[in-house]
């Protein structure tokens, strides 16, 4: 969970790095919506405390599914913010991973994590695309 919280906060900052070597373009200033973009990232850090009290106990095991839930839950505005109707794909395939391996599959709650990261890295590489076409 450590490495979890530790990647959290180190997200925003890489992907702005990331960005500026890529030399993607800055929002446009007068575009209100970049505060929205900021209050729905702080949704994750905000939540694991959340999810944390929530699983623990008995419920350890739902600690995983119960983030991909929010993870994906989270998604959601970003395809009203940026017009782009992949975002509720990914947020409908990490709820559902959640939904799956918390209930389905709860034994297997570890490998929660490790979908919900390949489907968030096949997402990142494929709007890398898209974005790069759109130029």
């Amino acid at each position: 969970m450590l490495i979890l919280l530790l990647g959290g906060m180190f997200v925003y900052p890489v992907s702005t790095g990331i960005s500026r070597l890529l030399k993607m373009p800055k929002p446009d200033p007068s575009n209100r919506l970049a505060i929205l973009v900021t209050w729905i990232a702080l949704t994750i850090p905000l939540g694991i405390p959340l999810v944390f009290m929530a699983t623990s106990g008995s419920g350890q095991n739902l600690f995983f599914p119960a983030f991909a839930v929010l993870v994906g839950a989270h998604w959601l505005p970003f395809a009203y913010v940026y017009a782009m109707r992949s975002f509720v794909v990914l947020a409908i395939i990490l709820v559902l991973a959640g939904i799956l391996f918390g209930f389905v599959f709860p034994q297997c709650f570890a490998a929660c994590g490790f979908v919900t990261g390949g489907v968030l890295l096949l997402f990142a590489i494929l709007h890398f695309f898209i974005v790069r076409s759109e130029r």
